[in-house]
């Protein structure tokens, strides 16, 4: 073989083994590139997916924002013990019953009010005021109640009530 031709099969191997590593090169980079990407996929994933339990979670917390809400609609407020008892006579008043509140326990034991009262008037007001009482907006129970028939006519209700008090 001549001369020439060994230095021309040399410089075709150099060129061939020379776009082999360009080759390798550019395959390295590619596969980088796609780990790289399958990464960002995989964060962009769980990125969605926190947001979507955050979203969830504002949604449960708005849901039991709106529950708490409703219930203390049903609760006595602490600070509104004196209204509540107003309300227990304006009860009676629409029913032609005079109540007088004998007695209310302290507010901070368990959660939950006991409420006496004594009340007079005629027999279809008073089981009214009863019923109106157990069945008013508020959570009330009755605890013990009492109706006789009065000397003069007319009917006394004697009750202890509970009712369940809101520490907001």
């Amino acid at each position: 073989m001549k001369h020439t031709e060994i230095i021309t099969a040399i410089t075709a191997l150099f060129i061939l083994l020379g776009a082999l590593g360009a080759y390798v090169w550019w395959h390295q980079g590619l596969l980088e590139k796609r780990t790289a990407s399958e990464q960002l996929t995989q964060e962009i994933q769980q990125t969605i997916h926190k947001e979507g339990q955050v979203a969830r979670l504002a949604n449960k917390s708005e849901q039991l924002v709106a529950n708490e809400t409703l219930i203390a609609t049903h609760l006595v407020r602490v600070e509104d013990v004196v209204f509540f008892l107003r309300h227990i006579e304006e009860v009676g008043r629409a029913n032609n019953v005079l109540i007088e509140i004998t007695s209310v326990s302290d507010t901070a034991e368990g959660g939950e009010i006991t409420v006496s009262l004594k009340g007079t008037g005629s027999f279809s007001g008073v089981m009214k005021t009863v019923g109106m009482l157990e069945h008013d907006q508020y959570t009330l129970s009755a605890k013990n109640i009492n109706v006789r028939a009065e000397s003069e006519g007319g009917w006394e209700l004697v009750g202890i009530f509970t009712a369940l008090t809101y520490l907001p």
